[in-house]
């Protein structure tokens, strides 16, 4: 059982006046930046209980960044994932925009700059609530599923990460 205080959403105000680094002590996470993809992928571990993750114990046992990354998206998904799958050429396009900080929500697309303010919207009323909806993350998984190019999935954790410290 860890020391750490619980947060609850009477919280939220407090929480929004932490810094990144209170937000990740908060809970009970790290910092990614600066981390390969296989050593990120192995301090993922260390966030999830391995008694409900079939096959995580002895993935992270063998330091096997891709059996960890394999039993993650198994558990994630009810469905074993053994090799690569399909993906159109619309979503792959989709996840490169991403990639790149361009977003489309109602046939407009804008370009963001890499620091994101998430209460920005350059478009139509609703624009910016879809750009905090995460619509995205599903072409970014699977493009990082049809392709194994760890760029889609870093990303998905990347925006996932930003918006936690900044919303």
């Amino acid at each position: 059982m860890s020391d750490r205080p619980l947060y609850a959403r009477a919280d939220l105000e407090k929480l929004k006046g932490f810094s990144r680094d209170q937000i990740l002590e908060a809970f009970g996470s790290f910092d990614e930046r600066a981390l390969t993809p296989d050593a990120f992928a192995l301090k993922m571990v260390t966030l999830l209980d391995p008694a409900r993750v079939p096959g995580l114990s002895e993935a992270a046992g063998s330091q096997d960044p891709a059996a960890v990354i394999r039993a993650v998206l198994n558990a994630c998904t009810g469905k074993s994932i053994g090799g690569l799958t399909d993906v159109s050429p619309d979503v792959l396009a989709t996840a490169k925009d991403v990639l790149s900080h361009r977003f489309k929500f109602y046939s407009e697309t804008h370009q963001l700059p890499e620091d994101l303010d998430w209460d920005f919207n350059p478009g139509t009323a609703h624009w910016s609530h879809d750009l905090n909806r995460f619509s995205y993350l599903g072409p970014l998984t699977r493009s990082y599923l049809a392709t194994g190019v760890s760029r889609f999935s870093q990303k998905a954790v990347h925006l996932i990460l930003d918006w936690t410290e900044k919303c």
